[in-house]
């Protein structure tokens, strides 16, 4: 009989450490400024800019995010995805094509500063839509 009544404690114990491993793995949100994979968006904000030629802007600059979708007008963009004080220029940074939407992932691009830099003699307007708050 104590031999059973040990086992049901052992049991109870090693279920009581299993739920709490299994509990504390959903509260954790990762240190890198990404979304955790397989996690959604709760909610989104886009805006329209303009950038006008030769002219390199600060755009984003907050660290939760899970997406990023920029899409551009008549012209290609020069897009950084660091912290520093590196500005995007030609043949520096990312290259963003011309009429195109491209979808920033945070866990590729991170989740940090985002400068753009508009190289051609034409203003263009760009559209900008972060997707934050995943759970």
């Amino acid at each position: 009989m104590k031999k059973t009544l040990k086992e049901i404690v052992s049991f109870l114990f090693l279920g009581v450490i299993v739920a709490i491993f299994v509990w504390q793995s959903y509260q954790v949100i990762p240190a890198t400024a990404e979304a955790p994979p397989g996690y959604r968006a709760d909610q989104g904000t886009t805006s329209q800019i303009t950038l006008a030629q030769g002219e390199s802007i600060q755009v984003f600059a907050t660290s939760t995010c899970v997406s990023r979708i920029v899409s551009t007008g008549v012209t290609s963009l020069w897009i950084t995805f660091i912290d520093s004080a590196i500005r995007p220029s030609v043949n520096v940074g990312h290259f963003h094509a011309t009429s195109t939407t491209v979808g920033y992932d945070s866990g590729i691009y991170g989740c940090g500063l985002v400068r753009m830099y508009n190289p051609y003699p034409t203003t263009t307007l760009i559209t900008i839509t972060e997707f934050g708050g995943f759970r």
